[in-house]
């Protein structure tokens, strides 16, 4: 057994199958200090650099452990974990809650208005229920902006879509201008016939 300070650790089993129950039986099943317990298979980072971008087996794994994971945005700062998870539970059963603090700099100095949450729940139907019922909404009061409700996204998943994002932006706008530039050539053609 190897436990690091940020609250992860990695288990050796000498047989594959005691590894696989554990996995089948503890993940998602334990708390430990009021928090749920995730394991998953260990990947090390030389097995992960010889795949390909996109086929990576840490996100992988990262996407099934978190499957049931919401990202909120826009809670007001007066909220507690426990007022989040008890709001949050009439969407089914939450195994864990954290909010962050959103930090931003501006001109060199950090302020903070709200925070961001990441609700775990036990399954994705009840995961899913949060969306349709919290995404948008008030619940906290008008002080703030409205909730955002999401399910999670590793970071590489929220650049990749970045990337596609601005493609797909760069390709209509590419198309755009040559529309409007293509009768303009046309019509300086015809002039100088």
């Amino acid at each position: 057994m190897n436990l690091k300070k940020n609250g992860t650790g990695f288990v050796s089993y000498k047989e594959h199958e005691d590894a696989k129950r554990a996995l089948e039986g503890a993940s998602m099943k334990l708390r430990v200090q009021e928090r749920t317990l995730l394991v998953s298979q260990h990947v090390s980072r030389k097995e992960s650099d010889l795949v390909t971008k996109g086929q990576n087996p840490i996100v992988q794994n990262q996407k099934e452990a978190f499957k049931s994971n919401i990202f909120v945005r826009f809670i007001p700062k007066e909220v507690s974990e426990e007022e989040l998870k008890k709001k949050f539970a009439e969407a089914g059963e939450v195994l864990s809650v954290k909010l962050k603090e959103h930090v931003q700099k501006v001109n060199g100095e950090s302020f903070s208005n709200y925070n961001n949450g990441f609700v775990l729940y036990q399954d994705v139907q009840s995961a899913q229920r949060c969306i349709k019922m919290f995404d948008g909404s008030n619940c906290f009061g008008f002080t703030n902006k409205a909730l955002s409700v999401d399910f999670w996204q590793s970071k590489v998943d929220l650049q990749q879509q970045n990337e596609e994002k601005n493609a797909a932006g760069l390709k209509q706008l590419i198309t755009y201008v040559m529309s409007q530039n293509k009768p303009h050539y046309q019509t300086q053609g015809m002039q100088s016939m």
